[in-house]
């Protein structure tokens, strides 16, 4: 029995006259069923194959891209040559089944869409604009089979059941907070820190019986780093945070030719706030994000229903190791990526319309959520945190 995403039974690929395309812009990882497919494939199609993926630094397989990012089997119709020929057994198995996230524990089957797709991120915003409360995005049984990306055939079944209780319980206390997102974040990262480190020495009873918030006597048993001493009423990090990878990693891999419509996104960025002391910046944001969501009040539904969103599906996959504090921390990293953005949206247009939107999750998606390197380096200036507040 799968759980499918409520909007995700609507989803339908729109091919062509998709103003985006899955082919271009990030890396693609062959998994080892289909690499034994490809190079067993015969022929001149067996040879371009093998010719067109590589092995990386991470000795993993991966699809050799053009130099402006795009897939060598992406045709001028913007198609994939593989799929057109019937041949979707020699694509690999994230191609096969993007955007759908199929994660597998024993008979439980969840799937969600990857808001990475400009249609799965259009009809996310049709869903959050339907919304008569702010609410978590629920989720549908179907026995429709789905290929599961992440699987963990034996699982451990109390384990199994304490995170998706404590997930019901974290996204439970963000709904009863709407509009107080630095402060529930604030909370919620409090609790996951002090959850981590009590899970690992004292197990799930323990782990469990923390509070939300937590209590003043389990605060003092457990030293929580102060890791957003500054930041916005409207997220845990501030704008000097994210300059740090807005000005480096972000706009070194959005160019032109890789990510049109991030990289128009970021001149914008720069174009606003680059003439502000960074200590000035987050005062500048505050006032420009009240007037925005004054006159958008919708946008409010928007970003609460986004956080909830990447946060539950980050907290299933977490299970396989028990790390959730990672997968919480970057969930916040980027649901501030993407108010900005919108904000940055809003300032040069004032028209975000669902389709506009949608092109700002996407993008966001694609450059920030889905590149590993990029969320490692955000954990990597964590742990500076960390270490210059213990």
């Amino acid at each position: 029995m799968n759980h499918v995403v409520d909007f995700g039974k609507d989803f339908t690929c729109i091919k062509d006259q998709c103003p985006f395309t899955c082919c271009k812009g990030w890396g693609i990882l062959i998994d080892d069923a289909t690499y034994t497919r490809q190079k067993n494939e015969r022929g001149l199609l067996g040879a371009r194959l093998r010719l067109f993926s590589y092995q990386n630094k991470a000795a993993e397989r991966e699809v050799r891209f053009s130099a402006d990012g795009r897939c060598p089997f992406f045709t001028g119709d913007r198609l994939c040559e593989l799929a057109c020929k019937s041949r979707e057994e020699l694509m690999p198995k994230i191609c096969r089944i993007f955007p759908r996230r199929c994660i597998a524990y024993g008979d439980y089957r969840e799937v969600s869409l990857e808001l990475a797709c400009y249609e799965a991120a259009r009809l996310f915003v049709q869903r959050a604009a339907k919304q008569d409360t702010l609410g978590t995005i629920g989720y549908e049984q179907t026995d429709e089979a789905t290929e599961a990306y992440f699987e963990v055939e034996h699982m451990d079944v109390e384990l199994f059941a304490f995170f998706m209780r404590d997930r019901s319980r974290v996204l439970s206390y963000w709904d009863e907070h709407p509009g107080q997102w630095r402060h529930s974040m604030k909370v919620i990262y409090e609790h996951t820190y002090v959850k981590q480190y009590v899970l690992g020495s004292d197990g799930v009873a323990a782990a469990e019986a923390l509070s939300i918030p937590l209590t003043k006597e389990q605060k003092e048993k457990i030293r929580v780093p102060e890791i957003a001493k500054m930041g916005t009423k409207y997220g845990l990090f501030s704008i000097s945070f994210l300059n740090k990878f807005i000005y480096g990693r972000l706009t070194a891999s959005c160019t032109k030719a890789r990510n049109p419509y991030m990289h128009r996104l970021i001149r914008h960025y720069k174009n606003q706030f680059g003439s502000l002391y960074e200590a000035a910046a987050d005062a500048v944001f505050e006032e420009r994000m009240e007037k925005m969501l004054s006159q958008k009040p919708e946008l409010m539904h928007l970003f609460h229903a986004y956080f909830s969103y990447i946060l539950m599906q980050s907290y299933l996959e977490a299970q396989a190791d028990c790390y959730i504090l990672g997968p919480v921390i970057k969930s916040m990293f980027h649901f501030c990526c993407l108010i900005l953005f919108v904000l940055v949206a809003y300032e040069e247009e004032e028209d975000l319309c669902e389709e506009e939107l949608a092109k700002i999750i996407c993008s966001v998606e694609k450059a920030v959520r889905h590149s590993p390197s990029f969320s490692e380096s955000v954990m990597d200036e964590v742990r500076k945190l960390f270490r210059g507040n213990m």
